[in-house]
């Protein structure tokens, strides 16, 4: 489980891919995940859902989520600044009461996803695209209710934790060294990490290192010495352990599976 907070440069991003898998995350945009095909189980905020035809999710900023596919989906994914609907921004600070959208209320949602999608690949047309996602989110909030967002130290330290950890985790640094550059008492780090992560910091660091190292074994010719050295590792032993855990396979059975 790779957690990390995104920083996004554009007002607004459509993807459409297949077999969406994407580690917890958080950022300061809203993403809507549309599935077309398929499944996928997706996560928000801790509420865990399997999405299939049709079926949408809702991240609002600073919330959550992550993905995955287990066998095979087809997805539209739009991420979006707050700033682009201003008219919105009153719920931008709220929460879901539940963050997905089934089928059966979706079916007035469906055409302006499908318009939205291909503007994007057309002309691009800002005004026009905002016009979509206006009806699209107002519809989203006809069929959807909030509750008031939970106020807790966390929500204003979790980002900073979490770009820490993303800017230093290739080199070797310790719970005191985070608790140091934030200002709190590593004891309170760690329990609040593991308590809104549910894992402990160590583990999360691993997570991201053995991703980065399926990065590498996938897209590099590089030995899996140097990947393991390049990841963090201080011994390819290590490496190998870790990779095996959380991989059930070795870097080497990995890779061969790739081709």
């Amino acid at each position: 489980m790779k957690l990390f907070y995104e920083n996004k440069s554009r007002t607004l991003n459509l993807y459409q891919g297949t077999n969406m898998t994407f580690p917890p995350h958080l950022h300061k945009e809203i993403e809507i995940l549309i599935c077309q095909r398929g499944a996928v189980e997706a996560t928000c905020n801790g509420k865990p859902l399997l999405l299939e035809e049709s079926d949408i999710m809702i991240a609002l900023p600073n919330t959550i989520h992550s993905y995955e596919t287990k066998e095979y989906c087809e997805y539209v994914l739009c991420i979006l600044s707050p700033d682009t609907l201003p008219m919105f921004k009153r719920y931008f600070q709220k929460e879901f009461t539940t963050p997905f959208l089934q089928r059966e209320k979706t079916k007035k949602i469906t055409p302006f996803v499908k318009m939205l999608l291909e503007e994007w690949k057309g002309d691009q047309n800002q005004e026009l695209m905002i016009s979509y996602l206006s009806v699209i989110f107002s519809l989203i909030l006809k069929n959807t209710t909030f509750t008031e967002k939970a106020t807790s130290t966390y929500e204003d330290i979790l980002p900073s934790i979490l770009v820490y950890v993303e800017d230093h985790y290739l080199e070797q640094f310790s719970l005191g060294d985070l608790a140091s550059h934030l200002g709190f008492h590593p004891s309170y780090i760690s329990r609040l990490f593991s308590e809104r992560v549910h894992c402990t910091l160590t583990h999360y660091i691993m997570e991201l290192r053995i991703s980065y190292a399926k990065h590498l074994l996938q897209n590099t010719e590089k030995s899996i010495t140097e990947i393991a050295y390049e990841c963090g590792f201080t011994t390819q032993r290590t490496f190998n352990r870790v990779f095996s855990q959380l991989v059930k396979s070795s870097p080497r059975e990995f890779r061969k599976s790739l081709s």
